[in-house]
């Protein structure tokens, strides 16, 4: 019996995250990733948005706040 979809996302996730002495700004790992998806997404923002799992109106606003 196969996983609820709500859970078969998470197996897809890095089981282990570098995490400097130093610390990290988190606000910098969200723009990372969210240039990451949209490179990936060919530069589709509604695609982008649905490799993070979030809507593209979180996105854009996750974009305005981040720069």
């Amino acid at each position: 019996m196969p996983l609820p979809p709500h859970i078969q996302g998470i197996q897809k996730l890095p089981t282990q995250f570098d995490l400097p002495d130093e610390g990290i700004v988190l606000e910098d790992i969200e723009k990372k990733l969210i240039h990451r998806a949209i490179e990936k997404a060919g530069g589709n923002k509604s695609k982008a948005a649905k490799l993070l799992g979030i809507t593209r109106r979180k996105l854009y606003s996750m974009l305005e706040r981040l720069g």
